[in-house]
């Protein structure tokens, strides 16, 4: 996850929720998920092991009390919740993700 620059909070400050939209990967029905970002590796912060599906995404200022704006990175207009769908990082990679912005 990315905040914009000149964002006035830190990463710790961010709590995502994910709400599966239809089915996961597996077939199965999935939960919404609630939690703080944490390191991730490779010097990325986001929520691990999350079950892989398409997901409605919205971002809340723990500190603030407040919505962020969130989108996919580099894609579309900032709203109160976006929609992803998992994608692998590279060519050959075994992890899967979804990158957001906030602001």
């Amino acid at each position: 996850m990315y905040a914009e620059p000149g964002a006035e909070f830190t990463m710790q400050d961010v709590q995502l929720t994910l709400t599966p939209e239809g089915p996961l990967a597996d077939g199965s029905i999935g939960r919404s998920i609630t939690d703080a970002l944490s390191d991730t590796g490779g010097g990325e912060d986001g929520i691990k092991d999350v079950p892989i599906g398409r997901y409605i995404i919205s971002a809340y200022n723990k500190t603030l009390k407040k919505p962020l704006q969130i989108r996919l990175r580099n894609n579309g207009e900032y709203g109160i919740t976006v929609t992803g769908v998992f994608t692998s990082g590279f060519t050959g990679s075994t992890g899967y993700h979804i990158v957001v912005q906030v602001k």
